[in-house]
């Protein structure tokens, strides 16, 4: 989902809706410009997210869990395509998908 974005902003974002006040979020969304509907979503309900606190902790706590995701799903793809018996098998998957 977050796909060549800055998980560690993303991680910004969702501890600021969860742990500060309504629309500081906003301050630091640039993570979110390009995450597909993530993007689209957040824009669509900036004020409802503001409005109501334990939605704005939902979204941060949904958004920082993918982002862990994401980096989860990336060492094991990382681990996988760099290994000895893909390697071996003359497949190229790690240094095709850094392209």
């Amino acid at each position: 989902m977050f796909q060549a974005h800055d998980e560690r902003a993303v991680r910004l974002v969702a501890n600021t809706m969860r742990l500060k006040g309504a629309a500081d979020w906003r301050d630091v969304t640039n993570a979110l410009d390009g995450v597909g509907f993530v993007a689209s979503f957040v824009g669509k309900f900036a004020d409802v997210i503001d409005g109501d606190v334990l939605l704005r902790q939902s979204v941060g706590l949904v958004l920082l869990q993918a982002a862990d995701m994401e980096v989860a799903v990336d060492e094991a793809f990382d681990g996988a395509a760099s290994s000895k018996e893909v390697l071996a098998k003359g497949w190229q998957n790690a240094a095709y998908c850094e392209k």
